[in-house]
């Protein structure tokens, strides 16, 4: 016995594609979960504390969903509302907790409401599970490595990351990774755009086909390009010049093999709905429908007809009476719901009870009048497996209602893997944190460089101190090399492609890679360099000479003069930017303010005055609706995750519910501008303001700034010399004297609007309240424009003249980008020594 290989998979995805490649007899093939559960049970047999045992994943779901809903119901303002996302992320921090060994007690989760929750669910998790003596899937693992001997011969599956977790185990089982070695050499290929790049990698992998070679494909993102990759291999042209086939030829997308996107389980839900009389979406009735009657063509045609009519009439959703009065009357072949006995809907059953239910209908009414297809039979033992597991579920006590039911079941069943079902002519394709199991003739990593922004796959429940060790924007790099070797090491044929973006200062592979062959399919145009400083490219790498009629950022032109004229010109003269690392935090903010402009800016848009506003009625709904418009419509929010989603529609209908409260006590005004541009002309320079509104309250203009992050303070703007050129601009080139600024704070701790009074503006002074504070200058406002146009007018004189002064106090004013460099640039008699 001990000459066998036992094989340890590191969890169900890994070992499906393991047993469906055909690596190893099952009998002899274990997820890490089954294999430890086995050690332990046989452990615990033999001591006292026979009532120890490991809590799954169902179980987990149920426990946190139970902790969380407490916890969402003892603070009735939590905005984080979307609690099954919510659960899911929670596991998900949990797991990454425990991947990488991160420290929850540490200071750095006090840093957010986010992380600060996180602390409270898994404190009262720890206390759940110490009371009831069971353990955690880590806690088991450890106790496994400390107490239990193993004299196995090991395998171990998709554990090749470097995180502490897969050392603990590979160390355990006394593994080293074995790789296959290989002479040839990486080749990375580089296209203009998506298409051509496609082009190119589908006429490759056709040939590939032809050869019957293995392929697979990595990416960041399959999701994003997986669809179109699959269009150009199935392109008649394309595939007629290279295969003799027409099978389609399909992409085995393993993380997209949730049970719960089966066509027999999703029209299982929906008739599962329709019995316990919930509504159903038109288009799930339509997919039962087809699903059980799939061989009755006829019939399939009418349904479709009547399908159409309802569309047409504006019918989305559908119930039980309606599926009688309308479906049932016109096609009686339908004979599905004939037997249905409609469940009491405030009826509690606890899990066993309702799984029983639920499979006595199935067996009943549904399964009898369909045909099985072979898909169907794979779906159906999964399900049956799944319905034997929760039935096996300790927390059976707490009886549900079938509303709670249906959440639990159908999180269960999403979280539950389908076994690949692999093609005859087929691409396997992984996601960039995957590891390669198995043997590929050939693997191609797409869409390499370009990857999508770093934010959306950020755990908000993480703080970023913590998630920065793990994939950060900087560290993605850094473990890219290390995901590369590792693909080389396991394949003897590893191509690289990406496609250039337009705008991309970033597109030179070599920064972050050393490639062993590097082969250069097409133009790339070449970047300046300030030592180790990205420059843009401007027509053909030549420095533009000053162009004074138009200034694209005058504000920040004007600031980068007073506080550095070394950095104007760099930034303004050779136009180079400093490459900004923002972290998650800061971006999200900066994102939540322009998440917030945005939505005021389509409100006042819409609403005109403050009688219009006064006379909303139901103004939450009509704020939640604007918000999540505005999230949906703009592609910076819309491809954020439902949970994240959720939380900032709640966090910002919050935010701006405050400030149009407040606008509420404020005297009668009407808008006249939002977020509108007018260009302005001052000496020989033109440029663009764009004020976030402006009110008039009768003949006296409001000038309006929303402020969602850190402001200066007013000083900055009202004493010589002026750090801040924002207002001062918004002030200075207004008709009105007759005005004010007002500056409204938005944000979680502390809203309000901050009422700037100007000596000559003759405003009847107004009391102070909690939410609206009025700071009289008693400064005139034609003394602050003078001093404002003396002060600007020097700057521009002294940037048109180009003058850049190369006397400094401190060594560190010599840096840029943390590089001195030497510049000469002739025909401006520009020079700097280091």
């Amino acid at each position: 016995m001990k000459n066998i290989i036992t094989t340890i998979c590191k969890n169900e995805i890994y070992y499906n594609r393991f047993i469906n490649q055909k690596h190893s007899p099952v009998f002899n093939t274990f997820t890490l979960y089954e294999y430890i559960s086995q050690k332990l049970g046989n452990y615990y047999l033999l001591t006292p504390e026979t009532s120890k045992t490991i809590i799954n994943k169902f179980e987990e779901y149920l426990t946190l969903s139970k902790i969380i809903n407490s916890l969402i119901n003892e603070n009735k303002n939590n905005e984080l509302l979307d609690r099954d996302s919510l659960i899911k992320n929670i596991q998900s921090a949990f797991s990454m907790i425990q991947e990488y060994c991160i420290d929850i007690n540490h200071s750095f989760f006090q840093s957010t409401a986010e992380s600060k929750l996180l602390i409270k669910i898994y404190s009262e998790y720890s206390k759940f599970i110490k009371k009831n003596s069971y353990l955690t899937f880590h806690q088991a693992i450890d106790f496994f490595i400390d107490h239990i001997e193993c004299d196995e011969k090991i395998e171990l599956i998709g554990f090749h990351q470097k995180t502490p977790f897969n050392l603990k185990i590979r160390n355990k089982f006394k593994c080293e990774l074995k790789v296959k070695k290989s002479k040839k050499n990486w080749e990375i290929n580089e296209y203009i755009d998506t298409c051509n790049e496609l082009l190119k990698i589908s006429n490759e992998i056709l040939m590939h086909l032809k050869n019957n070679k293995n392929i697979a494909i990595i990416s960041f993102d399959i999701s994003l390009i997986a669809d179109d990759l699959e269009s150009s291999l199935n392109n008649p042209v394309l595939k007629n010049q290279v295969l003799n086939n027409n099978e389609k030829i399909i992409i085995n997308r393993n993380q997209h093999n949730s049970l719960i996107k089966q066509p027999l389980i999703k029209a299982l839900i929906t008739y599962f709905n329709i019995i316990n009389n919930q509504t159903v979406s038109l288009n799930d009735l339509k997919l039962l429908i087809f699903v059980v009657y799939n061989s009755n063509i006829e019939l399939l045609s009418k349904c479709d007809r009547i399908f159409l009519k309802l569309k047409s009439s504006g019918i989305k959703i559908i119930n039980y009476a309606l599926i009688i009065k309308i479906i049932m009357n016109d096609i009686p072949e339908i004979d599905l719901f004939n037997s249905v006995n409609l469940i009491d809907t405030g009826k509690k059953l606890s899990l066993y009870t309702w799984i029983e239910t639920i499979e006595n209908q199935f067996y009943r009414s549904f399964i009898t009048k369909m045909n099985i297809y072979k898909d169907h039979h794979r779906d159906l033992r999964q399900l049956e497996t799944l319905f034997a597991s929760i039935k096996k579920i300790r927390n059976q006590n707490e009886l549900t209602t079938f509303d709670i039911f249906q959440q639990h079941l159908c999180s269960f069943v999403d979280q539950t893997q389908v076994k690949n079902q692999y093609h005859k002519i087929s691409i396997d394709a992984y996601s960039f944190t995957d590891d390669i199991v198995g043997y590929y003739d050939h693997i191609y990593l797409v869409n390499f460089i370009d990857r999508n922004d770093f934010l959306e796959h950020h755990n908000y429940l993480l703080p970023y101190q913590f998630l920065r060790q793990i994939n950060s924007t900087s560290l993605k790099k850094e473990f890219s090399q290390q995901q590369l070797n590792a693909f080389n090491l396991s394949t003897s044929n590893f191509h690289i492609s990406y496609a250039l973006s337009a705008d991309d200062i970033e597109n030179s592979p070599n920064m972050l890679i050393k490639f062993s062959k590097f082969n250069q399919i097409q133009f790339m145009e070449d970047y300046d360099y300030l030592g180790k400083n990205i420059t843009k490219a401007i027509e053909n790498n030549n420095i533009l000479p000053i162009q004074p009629h138009k200034i694209s950022n005058f504000r920040g032109l004007l600031e980068r003069m007073q506080k550095s004229p070394r950095w104007s010109f760099f930034y303004d003269v050779i136009q180079c930017s400093k490459e900004l690392n923002i972290s998650p935090e800061e971006q999200n903010t900066i994102n939540r303010g322009i998440l917030i402009h945005l939505i005021l800016n389509k409100f006042w848009s819409e609403i005109n005055s403050q009688d219009e506003l006064c006379a909303i009625k139901m103004l939450g709904q009509y704020v939640e609706k604007l918000v999540l418009d505005c999230i949906n419509n703009d592609v910076r929010f819309s491809r954020l995750k439902k949970s994240i989603k959720q939380f900032e529609i709640k966090r910002c209908t919050t935010l701006i519910l405050k400030i149009l409260e407040i606008e509420k006590s404020r005297n009668p005004f009407k808008i006249k501008s939002s977020e509108s541009k007018q260009t302005y002309n001052l000496q020989s320079f033109s440029f663009d303001l764009i004020r976030d509104r402006e009110d008039l309250e009768g003949e006296i203009l409001h000038i309006v700034d929303y402020k969602t992050g850190k402001h200066n303070s007013h000083n900055s703007w009202l004493k010589s010399p002026f750090e801040n050129f924002q207002f001062p601009l918004y002030l200075l080139f207004s008709e009105s004297d007759r005005m004010t600024l007002m500056i409204y704070e938005i944000n979680i701790k502390e809203t309000q609007i901050r009422q700037f009074v100007f000596a000559e503006s003759n405003i009847a002074k107004i009391n102070p309240t909690d939410f609206i504070q009025i700071t009289d200058t008693k400064m005139q406002l034609k003394e602050l424009k003078k001093s404002w146009l003396t002060e600007i007018s020097h700057h521009l004189n002294l940037y048109q003249q180009g003058y850049f002064p190369n006397l400094f106090n401190d060594e560190s004013e010599l840096l840029f980008c943390n590089c001195k460099v030497l510049l000469r640039i002739p025909e401006k008699n520009f020079q700097f020594e280091s």
